[in-house]
């Protein structure tokens, strides 16, 4: 069971709330600045202070911070290196950094606050400019669409009109000729009738 809970441990992530005593002796309304100030040490305080002092006021994890700010890399510039160190050196290429603007740690990047503030609004910026290239290309392609549907539409109203054109005139030729055949038949036939009545007087 033991290792079970080591196991647990181990999946989790704690959040220590570090609690400062004043004094070794627990009495109330006494302070011990040196016992105070060892603890301080002891709890990486001094170096977080100095650090903060030094303007570094963000930190973030190597991966976090990679994963927000890959994307103002180029193409070109994300096949020439991966992982933070590369982002950091063709960031600070690209915007004229010196090191004292970030530091490099094991497991987290340490910036400036203006720094921060800068990278997030390149990082906006990059994503709404990819966004309106996406919103232009299905414009586009909308545009495409509609203007593909309307030619396909304007020629089959095209063909249904040539088509009912040609059904009336061969209807029309067609009640033509049977006229002048049955009007042919008529005439013989007066003809006809006329002769057999001229005969029967």
């Amino acid at each position: 069971s033991l290792q079970m809970l080591v196991m647990d441990l181990e999946c989790t992530q704690p959040h220590y709330v570090r609690c400062i005593k004043p004094n070794t002796t627990k009495s109330p309304n006494s302070f011990d600045s040196g016992e105070v100030l060892r603890q301080l040490r002891y709890a990486g305080m001094m170096e977080t202070i100095r650090i903060r002092r030094e303007g570094y006021a963000l930190r973030e994890e190597h991966e976090s911070f990679y994963r927000r700010f890959h994307l103002l890399l180029s193409s070109t510039e994300a096949n020439q290196g991966e992982g933070i160190t590369h982002l950091v050196k063709v960031l600070s290429q690209r915007l004229q950094l010196t090191d004292a603007e970030w530091q490099i740690g094991h497991s987290k990047i340490f910036l400036k606050r203006d720094l921060a503030t800068k990278l997030e609004l390149l990082a906006h910026l990059r994503v709404r400019a990819a966004g309106r290239i996406v919103v232009d290309f299905g414009r586009k392609v909308a545009r495409t669409r509609a203007s593909n549907l309307l030619t396909a539409w304007g020629k089959l109203q095209v063909n249904l009109i040539r088509k009912r054109r040609q059904i009336i005139a061969s209807n029309k030729i067609s009640a033509t000729y049977r006229m002048c055949l049955v009007r042919r038949v008529y005439k013989t036939t007066l003809v006809s009738v006329i002769r057999i009545q001229c005969l029967g007087r």
